[in-house]
């Protein structure tokens, strides 16, 4: 199981929150997940945010801070 992100925003760093998802087998070498950024910082998914990684993750941070307010995102 991952951690609950209702409570990520409250306990978790910016600068842990970037490098844990940047590469998370460097914060964490027993984790399983992967890693979604390349060397350069770009990400396979080329349609959100031009698949700039830091925007992404950006974006990643300011939803996981709304907390218990976090809407679910939306069916595929």
């Amino acid at each position: 199981p991952g951690i609950d992100l209702n409570y990520g925003g409250e306990r978790l760093r910016k600068p842990y929150f970037q490098r844990w998802l940047r590469n998370p087998l460097a914060v964490e070498p027993s984790t399983k997940m992967p890693v979604y950024f390349d060397e350069e910082g770009r990400s396979p998914l080329a349609d959100i945010f031009d698949g700039d990684g830091d925007k992404q993750i950006h974006a990643l941070w300011e939803y996981v801070r709304l907390g218990q307010r976090m809407p679910p995102p939306p069916a595929p």
